[in-house]
């Protein structure tokens, strides 16, 4: 057995830990049932080495200053406990969504855009001791996270790029002759 495959055991149990400890400092995601009020938490999404950290709390309403306010320090806590089990964030590889909503006297609602905004700068530690900026999108904005992409208003717009992006790369190799049998 390959050494790396002998302490990959060791990553679920490390997971957990972070996760319990995150939850104990009181972040996680507050989901609750309109109808029963019954109350889930569910602190982040994790997939080997990509998580997402999630952060509403539907029992509430705060401002989005006071939801940043939280959303920081959740992001501050997962990165100083990443450090503490000898990992952390990349930030060019990071990013976060901050939703907001509005309506209208119709009472139709419309996404609030936060994304340009210099008072929502979210900041990560490092293990330096230093912080960095991570990138704040626009809800419209889609990313590619575990290989699904997604943006929190629907849009379509980012996969649909990435697919006729890939299709023309596979076009460009059919048109050069450069094809592998994989690509078939």
């Amino acid at each position: 057995m390959s050494r790396q495959r002998r302490g990959s055991c060791w990553v679920p149990a490390i997971s957990v830990t972070i996760v319990n400890a995150h939850k104990r400092k009181g972040h996680s995601a507050v989901f609750m049932c309109p109808i029963t009020n019954k109350i889930t938490k569910l602190a982040a999404i994790l997939y080997v080495d990509d998580c997402d950290l999630l952060h509403i709390d539907m029992t509430c309403e705060d401002s989005v200053y006071l939801t940043f306010e939280k959303m920081q320090d959740s992001v501050m806590n997962w990165g100083r406990l990443l450090i503490a089990s000898g990992g952390s964030y990349k930030p060019p590889k990071c990013f976060y969504h901050l939703i907001g909503f509005q309506w209208s006297r119709e009472g139709e609602w419309s996404y609030v855009d936060y994304h340009d905004k210099p008072e929502f700068e979210m900041l990560v530690p490092m293990p330096d001791g230093t912080v960095a900026t991570i990138e704040h999108l626009a809800v419209s904005t889609a990313k590619e996270t575990l290989g699904i992409w997604t943006a929190p208003s629907g849009s379509a717009d980012g996969p649909l790029l990435a697919m006729k992006e890939k299709a023309q790369e596979w076009v460009d190799k059919a048109k050069e002759g450069t094809m592998k049998r994989s690509d078939v």
